[in-house]
Order: structure tokens, then C-alpha cells, then sequence
């Protein structure tokens, strides 16, 4: 029986030499007493991170109605045109291909003084006869002005052409010695 005893004991020592070492390894070292553990609590939960926004949606775009094309004005009647009025009848000749004036009359129903001298008869202004292409005058953006000086007087027409290009209207007017004596309003249409 003592050879019980003494193999408890050898034992044991065998016990606490392994669990010393086994510390040791470990990096620990034994205490007398235990450290006192605080109870346990439970662990802080992380602070709520906002709600994620849900992702963006892109809707498709309604398509807008295509766009209609800007219509231009019709260009003018190639050919004669005229403009009665009290005043006096215009005429003028718009170019086969509409981008000018070719020839341009003015025919006084009136008689009248104007800067001390008498304005009557009739006045015309022509390109080349032979030419029906030779502009007195451009026609630009549906607009022409033509400025016709004279001996005894100045003349000034400016016409604007419908968006039909069958319509036209402006005025006329007789000046002399800077002074603007007769305006004239007309409106014409190809004859």
C-alpha cells in the first residue's frame, strides 16, 4: 500500500510538472489564485448604421415627339408683279430662280412739290433686258429695299414676301433735299 501511496504521488507531480510546462509553453504563468473573472456581459451591439438608401432607379425618358422641321417661307413668284394705289401703281419683276428684283416701275398718279421741286411721271428702273437673271436687287431673308436716287428726287422701296410667296407688301417713298415729302404703304401679289 505504500507503494500506492507513493505512486500517487508521482503522479501528481507528473501532473502539475506537465500542466506547469504546458503553461510555460503557452506563455503563461501560474498564479496562486485564479484571477477574479468580471460576469460576463453581454458584448455592445454595433451602433445601427443608417439605412441604406435603396439604389437609384433611372426610368426611361419619355421620347418627346420628334420635332417637326422648321418650314421655311415659300420663295416668291418668279414673274411680273404689281401694286395699285392712289398714290401710284408699282411694278416690278421678281427673277426666274426668286432670289431677286430685276426690273422695277413706278408710275405717279399724283402730282405734288417735294424740297421746292415738282415730282410727277413715271420712273423706271431695269437690270440688263437680255439678262431675266440681272438683279437690281437681291431678295434676302423674304426682304428687298431698293434706294433709287434721282436728279430731282430719291426713291426708296423696301417690300417684305409672304410665307406663301404669292403676297408681298412694303412701303415707298419720295424724298428730295432731305426731306421725305410721300410714304406709301402697298401690297401686291404676282399678276
Amino acid at each position: 500500500m505504500r507503494n500506492k501511496g507513493l505512486l500517487k504521488r508521482i503522479i501528481g507531480v507528473t501532473l502539475v510538472t506537465a500542466l506547469a510546462v504546458g503553461l510555460l509553453l503557452m506563455g503563461c504563468t501560474p498564479t496562486a489564485t485564479p484571477p477574479e473573472t468580471p460576469p460576463e456581459t453581454p458584448p455592445e451591439a454595433p451602433p445601427e448604421a443608417p439605412p441604406e438608401a435603396p439604389p437609384e432607379v433611372t426610368l426611361p425618358e419619355e421620347e418627346a415627339p420628334p420635332e417637326e422641321p422648321e418650314l421655311l417661307p415659300a420663295l416668291p413668284t418668279p414673274g411680273w408683279w404689281s401694286a395699285v394705289g392712289e398714290e401710284g401703281t408699282l411694278i416690278f419683276i421678281v427673277t426666274p430662280d426668286s432670289t431677286g428684283i430685276n426690273r422695277i416701275g413706278l408710275n405717279l398718279s399724283i402730282v405734288f412739290t417735294c424740297g421746292g421741286k415738282q415730282i410727277t411721271g413715271p420712273h423706271v428702273l431695269m437690270g440688263d433686258p437680255d439678262d431675266p437673271y440681272d438683279q437690281i436687287c437681291p431678295i434676302t431673308d423674304g426682304q428687298f429695299t431698293i434706294d433709287w436716287p434721282g436728279i430731282h428726287q430719291d426713291i426708296v422701296i423696301q417690300g417684305q414676301f409672304g410665307e406663301t410667296g404669292t403676297q408681298a407688301s412694303g412701303t415707298w417713298e419720295v424724298s428730295a433735299e432731305g426731306t421725305t415729302c410721300l410714304v406709301v404703304t402697298w401690297q401686291a401679289s404676282p399678276d
